[in-house]
């Protein structure tokens, strides 16, 4: 039985899936509406699978001793930590600065696993006093041979900065594996460096 007894007032696309499914109504529209989600899902899904996420770190603070001074024109360094080595060179030109460099990692990751399964980088900038303006991605990068020769990230980045940004700072996230595991099998260890305070 149709709701009110009317085809008038239904979609054509519903009267198909009616006649295609028998006079079920209720049927027939619970399977174009799973149908629907399911689509959507997987486009939602696939659009989103190679883009970098950066949470909004607005109006956190970076933590005293990770600060990098940056002011007009160009700039260089090295950051190292017990995971892995960033050497970086900017070029800032008004509100935007041009961010560059490699990442290598530590011979510790060497030493004990044979993969980098994933690893981000992303970039802080904050004010003067440290609170954080804008972040923005640096890169990205799945399943890293650590038994090549040469196994660097590198990156190359333009970025839009407020006018009063005065420092940055770096912040990554990552996960080793031996075995070639990662969370199918093998041992595994995250590592990351978080240098925001609230």
């Amino acid at each position: 039985m149709l709701p009110n007894g009317n085809l008038k007032k239904l979609a054509p696309l519903e009267i198909e899936v009616m006649v295609m499914y028998g006079w079920n109504w209720i049927f027939a529209k619970r399977v174009l509406k799973a149908g629907v989600l399911s689509c959507l899902s997987a486009l939602l899904l696939i659009g989103c699978g190679g883009a970098m996420l950066t949470p909004n770190y607005a109006g956190k603070q970076i933590q005293p001793g990770y600060q990098v001074p940056i002011q007009t024109g160009e700039g260089s360094g090295t950051l190292q930590t017990d995971d892995l080595t960033l050497n970086y060179h900017y070029v800032r030109r008004g509100d935007a600065i041009k961010l560059q460099g490699s990442v290598r990692f530590a011979d510790s990751m060497d030493m004990n696993f044979n993969y980098i399964d994933y690893f981000s980088l992303s970039a802080l900038f904050a004010d003067a006093s440290g609170r954080i303006l804008t972040s923005a991605p640096l890169t990205s990068a799945n399943w890293i041979n650590l038994t090549l020769l040469d196994r660097q990230v590198q990156f190359v980045r333009e970025i839009a900065v407020p006018p009063d940004t005065a420092l940055m700072a770096f912040t990554y996230t990552g996960q080793a594996s031996y075995g070639g595991g990662g969370s199918t099998g093998g041992v595994n260890t995250q590592f990351w460096q978080y240098p925001i305070m609230n």
